[in-house]
Formats: structure tokens, sequence, C-alpha cells
């Protein structure tokens, strides 16, 4: 049978867009339950749900007026992509772990305050909390709550519950809890929690949004959600704040090397002109030396003009010595001491210059490692300008040591003109002209110490504040208006889609039009609507009775106009109500006054029986067909008060009903009925499960072939077209039975058909239909 089953395979690529809709239509009621429910749904999620705001702030990174990059051409600074560099170097510390830190130390992030029951919580902050608490760093609270009532407070931690008493602080197991005089004031719940700091840091950075304006720009957005208007407005005007004193502590940071460089060459200097004057005095005393500058006079003028310019040369290149020792013997790239008073302007430039890469460069690894691309390229850059600088360094102190040399050579040729200066005046002036060269250098450098002092003092950071943070006061979660634009969608596309997939997935006839697309040459004949009420109610036989005069009506179409006819009531399967039809079909002809007799000629599952509520007679057509000495039909026709309709009765059911069927017996007996009876009524066998019926088909005048809305399978059309083309085959007409429609009140002439799934009757495949006890009522 499943063999025959599966030789039904038809495909309808065209879809009626208005049956479509009808279809879909019919399911009003579902579709308004459905989306009643998706709306409260969406109602009881936004009761629950706390409104997310969005808070922004938008800050300008200024260039510096003492940037270090001014030594480099447009071109190179281009090549780097300096600004961006510096902008994202920024971003980076805004989002390191260094900053955030700072920002969860300092509003205490991670404890958190909930007022309210589980579905209504509300987030409170800092002056709304009415109680002050103290955590130990390593502290996590899972779920504490603290419930007030009746001018009482007590704390639940697990099962433990402890009472809070007014003035009193609560010191618990690394944390403490101290109550405001507010938090009496109403009954409520809180509910605290606190988490670790790692996992705060990942919440904080998920919730922060650091991004710069445009690829050119220096403005750098910031934006925060989450659902305290005030907390989110302090982290993120906390960050900006932060980031300001990140940057001014790393400006006072290089005036700091400086300062500590000059106090300990002061520290040298100081020494140094201890040790000169007291040479200078010592030999002034015993040489008796007490105006010198008499004796030269005016022939020494010249000289000491050009002492004083190798005095300038021979501190310049002190001091460039120094700083090249320095920046030889440095092993990491440290920060180097720009106000030493260098007078090479490109020096000066490549100073600061690598101490502004140097920052950049901490700034980066605060929050990545050595393998960042951005570290990588400013190590680079450092390099080149060490490099650099020492190049330019050894440059600058051999250009001073060429004008020394001339300068000395000078003073030799002027030396030899006041040679007959005494030897002991000579050896003065080169004692007081090394105090002066140690006395100037020490003052170049008291100078330079408080130039850098007020650096450090009036250190300002690069950021300007274009916009403080600002809060949208419409929350940008949940939004109310998708959300119930969601549920309305959800509660049609929801049925919608179960509706498509239980219409894609039934293969049963629902409707004549596929019983018309299955079958060829169909001629529907009836279509009978299920019965929705009670059947011994007026209305069920009232729309029975009317279905039935349809299909007499459309049979007489049908039938050859002849005496007397033998109609075949069958079916595919089990349940399709050929039983129910051959029943009524023999009621109706009745009631015009035709004699009609109803023949069970379905041995194995006998059903005429249960329509006239009696218990099943155990003689009848297999007691004639079986008894070889009685053959007196009339014997087994039985007949019931008020019913016009002569029965005959299956009889207990037999052992080889084909046989019974097939036998000459049962031919003359349809041969003798047809000459008493207007009609010959016969309630068969399925025609797919069994052969019973096959032996019934020649002896018929048309076979009324019964089908099932909602219960026949549509593959089953192709075996019913297979017995259509064989031969000795009676004319076929189909019946519709179990048509689901509008009630039992509706015009069935106006009847409203339509699509319903309802699989309340099941059926027996293969050869185990029927059988059933003989006394089986």
């Amino acid at each position: 049978m499943n063999n025959q089953l599966d030789q039904f395979d038809q495909d309808d690529n065209e879809i009626n867009l208005l049956e479509e809709l009808k279809y879909y239509l019919f399911f009003w009621p579902y579709y308004l339950l459905c989306v009643f429910l998706t709306v409260i749904i969406a109602t009881l999620y936004l009761y629950i749900s706390q409104p997310i705001y969005e808070t922004t702030s938008q800050i300008q990174i200024k260039k510096s007026e003492t940037d270090s990059a001014l030594f480099l051409t447009e071109d190179l600074s281009d090549l780097f992509g300096k600004s961006k560099i510096v902008l994202e170097n920024e971003i980076a510390v805004m989002n390191s772990n260094n900053l955030l830190g700072q920002v969860i130390d300092k509003l205490d992030l991670q404890t958190r305050v909930q007022e309210g029951p589980f579905f209504n919580r509300k987030n409170l902050y800092n002056g709304s909390i009415p109680f002050n608490m103290s955590f130990d760093p390593n502290v996590e609270l899972e779920s504490v709550e603290l419930k007030t009532e009746k001018d009482k407070a007590f704390l639940t931690i697990d099962s433990l519950v402890i009472p809070i008493i007014k003035g009193e602080t609560l010191v618990l197991d690394g944390w403490s809890i101290s109550p405001k005089e507010t938090l009496f004031e109403k009954e409520t719940v809180y509910h605290i929690t606190r988490i670790s700091k790692i996992l705060c840091l990942k919440i904080l950075r998920e919730t922060l949004e650091v991004t710069s304006n445009s690829d050119a720009g220096d403005v750098i957005n910031i934006l925060y959600s989450g659902s305290n208007i005030e907390l989110n407005e302090q982290v993120v005007n906390t960050l900006v704040e932060l980031l300001e004193k990140e940057q001014v502590s790393d400006k006072r940071q290089i005036s700091k090397i400086s300062i500590d460089f000059i106090e300990e060459r002061l520290s040298i200097l100081s020494k140094s002109i201890d040790t000169i004057s007291k040479k200078t005095i010592s030999y002034q005393t015993s040489n008796a030396l007490f105006d010198p500058s008499l004796q030269t006079g005016n022939a020494l003028s010249n000289l000491v003009k050009d002492e004083e310019r190798n005095l300038t040369l021979e501190i310049q290149k002190e001091i460039a010595l120094d700083l090249l020792k320095t920046l030889n013997s440095q092993k990491s790239y440290d920060l180097l001491p720009i106000e030493m008073g260098i007078e090479s302007h490109s020096i000066i430039e490549f100073l600061k210059t690598y101490n502004e890469l140097i920052i950049q460069r901490k700034n980066l690894l605060s929050s990545s490692t050595e393998e960042n691309p951005l570290v990588q390229q400013i190590n680079n850059q450092l390099d080149d300008t060490r490099t650099a600088m020492i190049s330019g360094m050894k440059k600058y102190i051999n250009g001073l040591n060429i004008s020394l040399l001339r300068y000395n050579e000078i003073q030799n040729q002027r030396r030899e003109s006041v040679a007959s200066l005494p030897e002991k005046e000579s050896a003065y002036k080169g004692l007081t002209r090394n105090f002066e060269l140690i006395e100037q250098l020490y003052l170049f450098l008291l100078q330079r110490k408080e130039e850098a002092s007020i650096s450090y003092v009036s250190a300002l950071s690069d950021v300007k504040i274009l916009s403080q943070a600002i809060t949208d006061p419409i929350p940008i979660s949940p939004r109310k208006k998708i959300i119930y634009l969601s549920s309305l969608v959800l509660g049609i596309l929801l049925p919608s889609s179960i509706l498509f997939v239980l219409r894609l997935l039934d293969t049963k006839i629902n409707t004549r039009e596929d019983l018309e697309k299955g079958i060829n040459d169909v001629k529907i004949v009836g279509e009978i609507p299920f019965e929705t009420v009670d059947k011994k109610s007026k209305n069920a036989r009232e729309i029975t009775t009317e279905a039935m005069r349809v299909l007499r009506s459309n049979l007489a179409y049908v039938l050859k106009n002849q005496k007397s006819l033998v109609i075949t009531c069958s079916s595919s399967i089990k349940g399709e109500g050929k039983s129910f039809i051959s029943y009524h079909l023999a009621q109706s002809y009745a009631s015009l006054g035709n004699k009609v007799i109803l023949v069970g000629a379905d041995l194995r599952n006998p059903q005429i029986h249960k329509f006239l509520e009696i218990k099943r007679p155990l003689q009848g057509l297999t007691t004639y067909l079986s008894n070889f000495e009685t053959k007196d039909y009339k014997k087994w026709i039985l007949n019931f008060k008020n019913d016009k309709v002569d029965y005959l009765f299956s009889g207990a059911i037999p052992p080889n009903p084909s046989e019974l069927l097939a036998s000459s017996d049962f031919k003359d007996l349809i041969e003798t009925l047809k000459k008493e009876y207007h009609y010959v009524v016969l309630d068969s066998s399925p025609l797919m499960l069994v052969s019973d019926t096959n032996s019934l088909l020649p002896l018929s005048d048309l076979l009324l072939y019964v089908t099932r809305a909602q219960h026949t399978d549509k593959r089953v059309f192709g075996f019913i077209n297979e017995i259509q083309s064989r031969d000795n085959i009676p004319p076929f007409s189909f019946v519709l039975n179990g048509i689901l429609g509008a009630g039992p009140k509706s015009s069935f002439y106006k009847y409203n058909y339509a699509y319903r799934y309802s699989y309340r009757y099941k059926y027996n495949y293969g050869y185990g239909y029927g059988y059933e006890a003989d006394n089986e009522s």
C-alpha cells in the first residue's frame, strides 16, 4: 500500500494570492490572540527593563606650543602621521586599564545598589543611596538584600538576617555599612552587589566608546551607556578629568628630570667654586697681587674680550659633553633634560622630540605590548632621533673645539704682546678666569633650574573640553515604539509561520479543488459537511438531509435511466465515511418512495448497524453465502419501524470474505435484488486496503468513491487514477465528506468552505483491516 501511495507526486507552482489570503484570514482569532499575547509580553518586558540612557562628551587634543616635532619638515610629519598617532595614543590611554581602573576606584563602580522588587529594580548612585559602605579591595558580594519596614532595617546575607540599628555602623567580614537617617523613611528593598575589578573593567569597556571624530582631526568623541543619568555623567567627566591629570603628570615628569639633573651639576660646581676661590686667595696673598687689571692696561682689553668669548664657548662645550655622556650612557628610552642652556636650536628641538616620543611610547605600553605596530613605529623614531642627536652633538662639540682653537691662537698672539707682564699676574689671571668660568656656569644653571621649576608648576593639559557630559533624556533602550511594533509583527509572523509549515507539511485532501487537481476526469457529485453538533439534533439532521438531496440530485445526471440500479460505496482507506454515505443515500432514495435495500458488503469491518443504534446482527449476507442448504435471502433481510429501507447486514465476520463476494451466489443475489428494488446500495470495503470490493465493481452501475477532508491522503490519487483505467470498471463519482465549515446554522448552498487541520481520525493500513469479534456491537 505504501508503494501505491508513493505513486502520487504532483506539484502546483501556481499560487492564487486571493486563496492564500483567505486561508490565513480564516484563522483571524488565532492572529488576534497571538498579537494580544505578544503585546502583553512586550508590556511586561518594558515594565521590568531598566531604561538605558546615552551620555556623550567631546574633547579636543590641542597641539602643544612646545611641540617636539618642530624640527621635522612638513613632509616628514605627514609621512609618520604624527597627529593621527597622537590621537590614537590618547584614545589608547583612555581605554587603558590604568585610567579606567582609576575611574572605577574613584566612583566605586564595583558596587551596585538597586532599589525595588525583582521585576522593577532601579539603580541608585551616590546621594540617592541612603547608606554608606566601605569594602576591602578584594571583597565580592553576589547578592545582599537590605529591607526596611516600620522604622526597622534588616540585612539578609544568604539565610542570615542581621538587624541594622540607627546611627551605628555594622561591620562585617571585609566590609561595613553605615545607615543614613533617610534609610528608615520608607519601606522598600535594596539589593547590594559587588563585583571584581576585572569584571568591572570588562563591563566599563563594553559600555564606553571612545572614537576619533575623523582621521585627520584632533577631536575625540566619548559615549557611555547606562541606566543612571547621574552615574553616566560622572563616569564621562571623571574620565576626562583623569586624562587631564595624566597629561599634566607626564609633562611635570620631564621638568622633574631636568631639575634633578641641574641640581646634581650645581652640587659639583659649588665644590669647584670653593676650591678655586681658596686657591686664588692663597695665590694673591702669597704673591701680593691686589689690582692686576691696572697693570695690564689697555693692552689687555682686547685679550679680555677674547677670553670672554672663549669662556662662553667653554661653557657650551662643558654642557654639551655632559649631555652627550648622558645620552651615550642610556640603556633604555629615558627622558633627557632640556633646559640646560644649549644655544643650538636644532639640539634643543631634538631633545624635545625625543622626550615627547618617550611619553607617547609609555602611554601606548600602558594598554598594549612591544609588538604593537605603533610602539614599534615610535621605537624606530626614537632610535632615529637619538642617532641624529648624537651626530648633531658631536658636530656641535667639534665646532666648539674649532672655535676654541682659533680663539686660543689669537690669545697666544696677544699674550706675546703682553709678555712683559709679570708671570705672577698671568697666573693670577688664569685662576681668576677659571673661577669666573665656574661661577658663570653655576649662575647659568641656577637660572635654568628656576625656569624648569616654573615649567613644573605651570604645566597644563593638552585637553580642551568642547562639550561636558550630556545625557539624552530619551532612553536608547528599550525603545517602546520599536518593541511594540516588533511585538505586532511577531504576533502576525508567528501564527503565519506555523500555519505555513502546517500547510507545507499537510498531504491531506482539504477542498474540492484538491480532488479536481489530483484525479483524472473527476466527477464530484457531493460535498458532505462535517457534523459539528449533536447528531441527534434537528440542525444536524437538516444539514445531512440537505446534503444527501444534493448528492441524490447530482447522481440523477450520472446514473442511467433504468428500472433498477446498483450503487457501490467505497473509499481508499478506513474512516472516510463510506458507510455513512451509504446509509444516508439509501434513506434519501427511500424518502422519494423508491424501494431501496442497503447491503452490508463490508464483511471485514461492518458499520451500518451503528447508524441504526443496534447491536450488529450475527446473521446476514455471510450466512446466506455460506449456507449451502438454504438460499432464501429474504430470511436475512431486516425491516425496522418507521424506516423505509430494507437492510441485509453483513452478519458474522468470515475468514474468506473475498471468496464469498466473488462467488456466483453473490452475483445471483444482486441480480435478484435488482428485480425487486429500485436501488441496491452496497457498502463495501476500502479499495486500497483489501481486494474484496474488486468483485463488486463489475456488478455495479456506479462506484460512489468517498474521500474525507483532512483525512484522505493526496497520495491516493495515483491509486484512484490507476483503478479508473482498468477494464470492466463502472463509472466513478466522488463524494468529499467531512468538510468543516462556518457552522450548523449556515445555509448549505452558501457553505463557506475553509481549511482546518483536524487529525482526530485514525485509520489502519494492511491486512489487519476488520476481523473484529462477532460479539462486537
